[in-house]
């Protein structure tokens, strides 16, 4: 059966699935969902195809045909991870706003894995990813230093590139601590104290 629309068709590994002699239907976004969530949870390296047609609910067939190879399923998941830490700000109207609820967003989405991060992550196990890999992590890292970057030229900065770098360099930091297991209060705390000294 061919897509249709966003969805796909798939049939679970236990031959079960079925309704009325067809295969149950999983929404592509949702198995994109679940591939990100297969990426943030056990590393690029420490993802199988077979670990991400299961965690997708997707045959191999179904995956591939959709998705892709496992370079470029991690490129279409880290870049949906990266949209959704940038469409926390769309309630925002000014840009200071928008970089504390970006932070603020990152800080809980942070939480939500022991490690970290999925962007951070990646990029602290730079050396152990293919080479084209390598370049999507630093590209998204690069898209998170130019949202800063125009964030701080709408107020006005004078050193943007490098206050953007700095607050790169914070988002980092929050994120070793994260994995090292410091509490979200903590977290909070030196992020909003971060975002203070640079700003204010």
């Amino acid at each position: 059966r061919s897509l249709v629309g966003s969805e796909m068709c798939i049939r679970d590994s236990s031959g079960a699935g079925q309704l009325m002699g067809r295969p149950r239907k999983v929404p592509k976004e949702q198995a994109l969902e679940r591939l990100m969530q297969c990426f943030w949870a056990q590393g690029y390296p420490g993802c199988s195809m077979k670990d991400l047609a299961a965690a997708s609910g997707l045959n191999p067939g179904s995956l591939h045909s959709s998705f892709g190879n496992k370079e470029a399923i991690f490129a279409q998941a880290i870049e949906r991870y990266a949209a959704q830490l940038i469409a926390a700000v769309d309630g925002a109207a000014q840009p200071r706003a928008q970089l504390e609820a970006w932070f603020e967003t990152f800080l809980s989405r942070t939480a939500q894995s022991p490690r970290g991060c999925l962007m951070l992550a990646s990029a602290a196990e730079l050396a152990q990813l293919p080479s084209g890999v390598q370049v999507l992590v630093q590209q998204q890292l690069q898209g998170v230093r130019g949202f800063f970057a125009a964030c701080l030229s709408r107020m006005g900065r004078d050193k943007v590139t490098s206050d953007a770098g700095l607050l790169l360099v914070l988002i980092s930091g929050l994120s070793v601590q994260a994995r090292a297991g410091m509490s979200h209060e903590e977290l909070v705390h030196l992020s909003q104290s971060g975002l203070s000294r640079l700003l204010d």
